[in-house]
């Protein structure tokens, strides 16, 4: 089956949002990458969906529900999730600079921030809590505000993906609730919290999950479900988010841009890269600052 001819089947068959997913992760893994020493083969890719095509008998419902399911556990498998001990993948690419990229710096008055407030550098991560890639990336900004907390400062923006439906959304009012009721001091370990516990990919804490965090940090459990029920202005200051994140070109989570206030030049650094990836970039920012 060649591409053209997947694609048509796709179309055909495939509910609008299914074939976005779809067609995205299909064409992204077939693009042909350079130095990717650790990159899945397109014809690994092609043989998963050729399977499940299979199995649904090329029937429209169940060929939605078989697409769905393949796609979902085709992320988990590449996801580096607790309790597994594959290796990271290595980085696809170095940062890089990005061109005519016009951010907003942090706002500490609306928006957490962790490190140096006063800092002329900023790295603001643009991230879903429901993203498997972000889960694998979250410890590195847990790492990178430990060790660059005095020259840095950081934040997270939030931009839930639409395929992992009103649990990625729910889980971005709640850590802003936590936001709102607590500060920066609750807000951290919240955030950190949802990508500990989470299954990832729409399946979120399950019942309560998100209630028993807010108790677990410290928060007033009755003022935090108040402002879960109450939550319009939140939805909208995640919309300005993700509009944000539209204007500057993120396709995908995580995405994250180094903003150094002083010059306005901005680089961005695309997907779950390593540590190093990303200390790296900082080093020679800071480094040349000095």
């Amino acid at each position: 089956m060649d591409r053209m001819t997947l694609n048509t089947i796709i179309t055909a068959t495939v509910p609008v949002s299914m074939l976005a997913l779809g067609v995205a992760f299909y064409n992204d893994f077939d693009a042909p990458k350079p130095d990717q020493s650790n990159s899945v083969e397109r014809s690994e890719v092609r043989q998963i969906v050729r399977d499940e095509l299979s199995q649904a008998g090329l029937t429209g419902d169940a060929l939605d529900a078989t697409m769905e399911k393949a796609i979902v556990n085709f992320i988990k498998s590449r996801a580096t999730e607790p309790g597994n001990n594959a290796a990271p993948p290595k980085p696809t690419a170095q940062p890089q600079a990005a061109e005519n990229v016009d951010i907003d710096p942090i706002d500490p008055s609306s928006e957490p921030l962790a490190g140096n407030e006063d800092s002329r550098y900023q790295l603001i991560v643009y991230s879903d809590y429901e993203c498997p890639y972000c889960q694998r990336f979250d410890p590195t900004v847990k790492t990178v505000i430990e060790e660059y907390g005095a020259d840095l400062a950081v934040t997270m923006r939030d931009y839930p993906l639409p395929f992992h439906g009103e649990t990625a959304m729910e889980e971005a009012v709640a850590a802003q609730c936590a936001f709102q009721l607590g500060g920066n001091e609750a807000f951290w370990p919240y955030s950190h919290g949802i990508f500990d516990r989470t299954n990832s990919n729409g399946s979120g804490l399950g019942d309560g999950g998100l209630v028993e965090l807010a108790v677990d940090v410290g928060l007033e459990k009755d003022a935090f479900t108040t402002c879960l029920a109450n939550d319009e202005d939140i939805r909208a200051g995640i919309q300005e988010d993700m509009a944000s994140g539209d204007a500057i070109g993120v396709r995908g989570t995580p995405t994250s841009v180094i903003l150094d206030t002083e010059t306005g030049s901005t680089a961005m650094i695309r997907g779950a890269q390593p540590l190093s990836a990303v200390t790296s970039s900082l080093d020679n920012l800071l480094g040349s600052s000095q």
